[in-house]
């Protein structure tokens, strides 16, 4: 009897178990958005060039791929008012960005990612490299976000 009381509870706990766990997952239910590539431009001094308004959030935008991306400092949140936001978005593996800073500066920024199937088959950009007005740069981790500090 004290075998068999065993061997069902082992049978009901381990018919529990699944290995397709992961597949039962409603991803329709799922808001899965890319990590922010945020860039910080700062003087030698290490004084942010956004927060003391030497550049205007409003004046600032990105061209990408023939498009001009608008209202990319985040105002609305306080801990993300002082980064530029460069988007993540596309499937090319060198991207090209032209920062403009005010309407007579331009910077250029290039990044390289790699591309990561994740959970629900959602595909992850990650920066890996790239150059800022060709110098090589650093991409940081940042609250599980991506930062890039320049020195201007």
């Amino acid at each position: 009897m004290k075998i068999s009381s065993l061997l069902l509870c082992l049978f009901i706990l381990l018919s529990g178990c699944s290995d397709k766990d992961k597949e039962s997952i409603d991803c329709s239910v799922i808001y899965i958005g890319n990590p922010l590539l945020l860039l910080k431009i700062t003087d030698t001094n290490g004084n942010n060039l956004i927060e003391n308004e030497t550049y205007t959030a409003e004046n600032i935008s990105i061209n990408y791929n023939n498009n001009t991306i608008n209202d990319v400092v985040i105002d609305d949140y306080p801990q993300l008012n002082a980064f530029i936001n460069v988007p993540l978005f596309g499937t090319d593996i060198e991207r090209t960005f032209k920062i403009n800073l005010s309407e007579t500066e331009t910077d250029v920024l290039i990044v390289n990612v790699t591309l990561e199937e994740g959970i629900c088959k959602y595909i992850f950009t990650i920066p890996l490299s790239g150059t800022y007005n060709g110098n090589s740069i650093t991409i940081e981790n940042y609250n599980n976000n991506y930062l890039i500090t320049v020195v201007k």
